[in-house]
């Protein structure tokens, strides 16, 4: 789709036509320069200049200063936006050539663009003293300006001012009494110490109200948000790196681009020629260039982005003295820099294009072929440089030689960008040579580019009929599918890989496609298999002695045995070791997905927690991984941050994996973002988070069914709520796997939102018959204190408020790793709401204080549940954690009729085994109803059960 083409403007927004420069905000014709719909990357700036606006009574200056094309234009548009609707505005623009012409910019700003006035005129004439006139230029200025609480005195290109009329500004700024901002625009490279306003900025910068904002170019993040804005979806990140690379972050260069696109894809805008108008621009930059100095501008275009010195004098001819003056004369110009000592590049990557397609091909190639003979003479000659010449220079095979040699090695020293980069280059000339294809694909899934990957992957697939060439494509391709969420390509592709292995010879490539068959299982959640094929990639890869397959093998065997029951404590030392193994012998790959599984299964309440997640991204960017193990960092930040209860945090941490460009995984970020934002009540960025979520579900994710129906809830919108909780009661009974917590904020948002017990009950119902068939993935026990919590919600709703409250404190006061701080506050206000009705207050209110002071960083639905409890009670919330635990306790009315019957029977003196035989019951149930009971009681022994007992007069 093309682009939605807005106005342009070359400077700040014009006054209404028929208006003098002076007009407020109401009335004028405010034009957002660009593309975009939003400014991109100068949030920070905007604040800046929106505080000192709101701050300062009397004068204040802002000076923005930057390149041509960076964005000053747009940042004073959008200040001009955020106006009172009241305030005054006077606009005035210097222009190139006006230093001679005295109060040229004055005029500028108090006429219309017409002839001046009487008043005027007299400013332009010899009639009045230097003095006179300037006191006069004051009042004139003064007198254009009516009694507003807000004025703003916008000057564009600064270091083209008359000194006469910057001079009669700076008074006008001192002496104002009302809020007077001056926003002034101006190029640093323009202003040289010579010149007449330099003296001007550097008296200004002195100021206490004056703020300087040097505005730099857009980062990569910021052209994704830039794309996106004007595109309406999000681009892939390669395609922004290009763009980012290609316009250098220029936010002039990148409309320019997007402009001339048409209905060009994004993806595809990288390689477009460029428009005329940008072309002209960049090309004027060489009018008065001599021709020595072009010389060497065009072989630095032919050489490269980045050019040593070394090669530049070697390819040009020139002596060492004569080039250094050149390239002092070049840079100071502003047309290369110095990137690292030696090392030059141009200010504009687009400068380099322009000046390299106009040239000749012969004269193209005769550079080519110098570098290419200068750079195969150093010692350790540069593959990367030696395939772009050697193409540059028409030499093919020696190109797809190099590029096939140099990829390799770049992928092998962890650099996957490059080395994608590399290979894609010599497939230009070869591209069904399989070394590359292989390189390519590799190297694409490292640095995240999954679409990248998996084309050449498929590619490297057809190639040939060889099995070990097949069985390495396709185990690619498992992984690729798992990535992108393509559940049955992925079962299609193992079972590929399981018939290509009878073909293999048994050596590595055999063991690699077990220890792929091994991960796939894992990854679907198939245990026993996933051990079984690991041990047999184990066991060849130590007959073979590959050290880093055995230690593939090792990471699904060690996450299978996380899930096994019994098998944590094994699971763990094993994750560790092969840690610890692969970061000795440098498999940085498997080193991080060892670190990762162990992360994502270790207990909340271990200290190690953060260590873990460092050492993670430690791993992950020694092996140059991008993409989902990237992103899986941030993920990692925002699962801290929940534990520690920082809301705002864990939003935050998600937030950047956008922001900071990243391929990332949308099912699973978005589908946690979307959960955080409805936590903090900010429904409508939730409803957009989960639109953004793939329908293609992960197994055992019912996070988008469950998030759907909370919203529902939350908006009030009771039919879309039945008819996704309709929809989340269908999914949970396909699912082996139902996370309590989930259910948790299920039964809470339908019944805030009036659905009935009756209604919610059959969620809870489904994972209870999960559990009791004994085929949930997680088997937890009964008496889980998220488990206790479901059955709580429901007491209470029916009314059992005894009942409810020792499940509801089994919860709050629990230790467990799961019991993390925001939900334990709910089953303290779950607590406070039983203690109210059975006329408890007093042990009410410590419930809401415990409540609080678990959400003193979590601001939303929770905090405000204990809030209007507070207010029932009378309570005002600190914030802070009680000196000392609230003392409630559920008492023996909680005993359910069968756990009264068990009681009895303990206090008899009974084994578990001698109640499930009275009872007629399995032992792990006579187990649970016991564990129930001290749970319930507050109790640690049968003993104390006993004198309960008999106190209370069942015996």
């Amino acid at each position: 789709m093309a682009p939605p083409v807005r106005p342009d403007a070359g400077g700040p927004p014009a006054p209404a036509p028929g208006r003098t420069g002076v007009c407020t905000v109401a009335d004028m014709l405010v034009s957002r320069t660009g593309l975009s719909p939003v400014m991109v990357g100068r949030d920070a700036e905007l604040g800046q200049l929106l505080r000192l606006l709101g701050v300062h009574t009397g004068g204040s200056v802002a000076l923005i200063g930057g390149e041509p094309g960076i964005g000053k234009t747009r940042l004073v548009s959008e200040l001009l936006g955020a106006l009172p609707p009241r305030s005054t505005v006077l606009i005035g623009q210097a222009d190139p050539g006006t230093l001679s012409h005295p109060y040229h910019l004055l005029i500028d700003l108090v006429s219309d663009g017409g002839p001046p006035g009487a008043e005027l005129a007299t400013l332009t004439t010899d009639d009045l003293s230097p003095q006179e006139r300037q006191r006069t230029a004051v009042e004139l200025l003064r007198g254009a300006l009516p009694e507003r609480e807000t004025t703003v005195l916008v000057v564009d290109d600064l270091h083209w001012a008359d000194p006469e009329s910057v001079a009669v500004i700076e008074r006008l700024v001192e002496s104002a009494t009302g809020r007077l901002l001056m926003v002034a625009t101006y190029r640093p490279e323009a202003l040289t110490h010579r010149h007449p306003v330099a003296e001007l900025v550097q008296r200004l910068d002195r100021r206490h109200n004056v703020v300087h904002l040097r505005l730099e170019r857009l980062a990569q993040s910021d052209v994704a948000s830039f794309l996106a804005a004007v595109y309406g979806h999000a681009p892939s990140h390669r395609a922004a790196g290009r763009l980012h690379q290609r316009t250098g972050g220029n936010p002039f260069f990148l409309e320019e681009l997007l402009k001339a696109s048409g209905e060009t894809d994004p993806d595809r805008i990288s390689v477009q020629p460029l428009p005329w108008t940008l072309a002209e621009a960049l090309r004027s930059q060489l009018d008065d260039l001599e021709p020595e100095h072009r010389r060497v501008v065009e072989a630095a275009a032919v050489l490269g982005a980045r050019v040593s010195f070394d090669l530049l004098a070697a390819v040009t001819g020139l002596a060492e003295p004569e080039l250094i003056a050149m390239l002092r004369d070049l840079v100071g110009r502003g047309l290369m820099v110095e990137n690292d000592e030696d090392v030059f590049g141009f200010r504009h990557a687009l400068t380099r294009e322009v000046i390299a397609g106009e040239m000749l091909g012969r004269e193209r190639r005769r550079l080519h072929e110098a570098a290419l003979d200068q750079i195969r003479r150093s010692e350790n000659p540069d593959l990367a440089a030696i395939a772009v010449h050697a193409k540059g220079a028409g030499r093919y095979a020696d190109m797809v030689a190099a590029a096939r040699q140099g990829s390799a090695a770049r992928l092998a020293a962890s650099s996957p960008y490059a080395a994608l980069k590399l290979a894609e280059l010599g497939l230009e000339e070869e591209p069904e040579d399989a070394e590359l294809l292989a390189t390519a694909a590799n190297a694409a899934w490292l640095a995240g580019y999954y679409e990248d990957a998996e084309r050449h992957a498929d590619r490297w697939l057809h190639a040939t009929g060889d099995a070990g060439v097949r069985s390495a494509a396709l185990r690619l391709l498992v992984r690729l599918a798992w990535e992108t969420k393509d559940f049955k390509a992925m079962d299609g592709r193992v079972a590929d890989v399981a018939e290509v292995i009878e073909r293999l010879p048994y050596g590595e490539e055999r063991a690699q496609a077990y220890a792929a068959i091994a991960q796939s299982h894992m990854l679907r959640n198939q245990y026993p298999e996933a051990i079984e094929w690991a041990n047999r990639a184990a066991q060849a890869a130590d007959r073979l002695n590959l050290p880093e397959v055995r230690l593939s093998a090792l990471v699904e065997k060690g996450t299978a045995l996380l899930y096994v029951p019994d098998g944590r404590e094994a699971a763990e030392a094993m994750l560790t070791a092969v840690a610890d193994e692969a970061e000795r012998i440098g498999a940085y790959v498997v080193a991080t997905r060892a670190m990762h599984n162990l992360f994502w299964q270790t207990r909340s309440t271990n200290p190690a927690l953060p260590g873990l997640l460092e050492r993670m991204r430690a791993d992950s960017e020694r092996a140059g991984l991008g993409g989902n193990f990237a992103s899986s960092y941030h993920d990692g930040l925002s699962w801290l941050a929940v534990v520690a209860g920082d809301l705002d945090g864990a939003i935050t941490a998600l937030e950047d994996v956008e922001r900071l460009g990243y391929e990332w995984s949308p099912y699973r970020t978005c589908a946690m973002l979307a959960g955080l934002y409805l936590e903090r009540g900010d429904l409508d960025r939730a409803e957009a988070a989960l639109r953004e979520t793939p329908t293609e579900r992960a197994p055992h994710w019912v996070d988008p069914e469950a998030l759907g129906m909370q919203l529902a809830c939350w908006r009030g919108d009771l039919g879309r709520a039945r008819r996704e909780l309709a929809e989340l009661t269908a999914v949970l009974a396909g699912e082996e796997l139902v996370l309590p917590d989930v259910l948790l904020d299920v039964l809470s948002a339908g019944l805030a939102g009036g659905l009935s017990v009756d209604e919610l009950a059959g969620v809870v119902e489904i994972d209870g018959a999960l559990r009791a068939t004994g085929s949930k993935i997680f088997p937890d026990p009964p008496d889980h204190p998220l488990r206790r919590a479901l059955a709580a919600q429901l007491a209470e709703a029916r009314g059992r408020r005894d009942e409810a409250l020792a499940d509801y404190l089994a919860l709050a006061q629990s230790t467990h790793h799961d019991a993390i701080g925001h939900r334990r506050a709910t089953a303290w206000a779950g607590a406070a709401r039983c203690l109210i009705a059975l006329n408890r207050q007093p042990e009410a209110r410590a419930a809401v204080q415990a409540g609080a002071a678990a959400l003193e960083r979590w601001p939303g639905w929770r905090r405000a549940e204990l809030e209007v409890l507070a207010r029932r009670l009378g309570v005002t919330l600190t914030g802070e954690a009680p000196s000392t635990p609230p003392t409630v306790s559920s008492g023996p009315g909680a005993l359910t009729p069968r756990e009264r019957e068990v009681a009895a029977l303990l206090a008899e003196g009974l084994t578990n085994s001698e109640l499930a035989r009275r009872l007629v019951i399995s032992r792990k149930t006579a187990a649970v109803h016991v564990s129930n009971i001290l749970a319930k009681l507050g109790m640690s022994s049968r003993a104390q059960v006993a004198a309960w007992v008999t106190r209370e007069g069942m015996d």
